[in-house]
């Protein structure tokens, strides 16, 4: 005999018991399985462990031969299918009923006391090929009420007994032994699953305090880059209000845009103060437009209500043309003024059209 590679073969009819086998390999594979281990036992499932090769039946036996024990799904159609039958004889004719385990998942099982046989008239879930194999009545597990669920997990707690029905003589491990050991890794790996968990939420949270703490401190660099940039341009307008102190105004203005600190404060008072103006005329809105009449000092003004003002430039205050109110509905936009060439008159344009 070739040395075992699987702990059991399942042996089934796929038009019948498909969804039940893949949730009894599953089941017996995960039982009590060690952590960090792929299974607890190797069952073999044609399904899952049959690889493509020159002969069907020569490949099945080859993994019924590496097989330490042979899980039957009992039932009518497995006792017509010609590949169970040849699966369960060819146990049969070299273990007898040694290592098989029978599940009945339809039809019926009746054993005949006086013949040590089944009463082959009233069973009809195992093949008549096999008849005389069962001098001993063998202990079944009966799941034929799961072949009216439409969907079997194997973590289905109705199947549990079962499961340890069938893996406890697998594996050599009393029933409530075995069944002990499933639920102490499943705490186990449910404790690792928690301190995993908390450990993705602890490294989680790290990650948004590194990504908060490094947006505070880009935005720092970018006010401490500011800053110095706006001392430098207060500097640079301090140097250059007796040379250029228009130049030093801009900069100054500038120093004071980029970051209102004290030094582009004393920068563009300085370079203001420094301007050779006669006189600083202060408005409430900001101006939209001028215009200077040639050869004279009259000038107009609009601001961005729409309002028109008249003054001269050596008079400080200012006479109200067009006032805001009205100038809403006739002046909206005004963006240039000129006078005509001889002085007479003046005209406007802006946005209104």
């Amino acid at each position: 005999m070739a040395p075992a590679v699987h702990d059991a073969f399942i042996s089934y009819s796929q038009s019948a018991d498909a969804r039940l086998a893949s949730a009894l390999e599953r089941g017996l594979e995960s039982l009590a399985k060690p952590l960090f281990r792929l299974r607890a036992i190797d069952v073999f499932r044609d399904k899952t462990g049959l690889s493509a090769s020159p002969g069907l039946w020569s490949g099945i036996a080859a993994h019924l031969e590496a097989s330490c024990w042979l899980i039957f799904l009992a039932s009518p159609k497995a006792a017509t299918s010609p590949w169970c039958t040849k699966e369960l004889l060819w146990w049969l004719d070299r273990h007898g009923t040694e290592g098989l385990l029978i599940v009945l998942t339809d039809g019926a099982l009746v054993r005949d006391a006086d013949v040590s046989d089944f009463d082959w008239g009233r069973t009809d879930a195992l093949p008549d090929a096999a008849r005389g194999r069962f001098a001993e009545e063998p202990l079944y597990v009966d799941l034929r009420w799961a072949g009216d669920e439409a969907y079997l997990g194997h973590r289905d707690p109705r199947l549990r007994p079962a499961l340890l029905d069938l893996a406890a003589p697998i594996r050599g491990v009393p029933k409530d032994i075995l069944d002990g050991e499933d639920v102490r890794q499943l705490r186990r790996t449910r404790r690792i699953a928690i301190a995993a968990v908390a450990g993705i939420v602890t490294a989680a949270a790290l990650a948004v305090w590194q990504a908060v703490e490094a947006t505070r401190q880009r935005d720092e660099a970018i006010r401490l880059r500011e800053q110095a940039l706006s001392r430098q341009l207060a500097a640079q307008s301090a140097s250059l209000l007796v040379r250029d102190p228009v130049l030093a105004l801009q900069l100054a203005a500038d120093s004071r845009a980029i970051a209102p600190t004290s030094e582009s404060s004393s920068a563009l008072l300085g370079a203001v103060t420094a301007l050779p103006l006669t006189r600083m005329h202060q408005h409430g809105s900001a101006w939209w437009a001028l215009a200077l009449r040639p050869g004279q000092d009259e000038l107009l003004l609009s601001d961005m209500r729409g309002a028109v003002f008249q003054g001269r430039l050596d008079q400080a205050a200012l006479q109200t043309v067009v006032p805001p109110a009205a100038g809403l509905a006739l002046f909206r936009g005004v963006d240039a003024f000129a006078f005509a060439p001889d002085g007479q008159g003046w005209a406007h344009a802006g946005s209104s059209g």
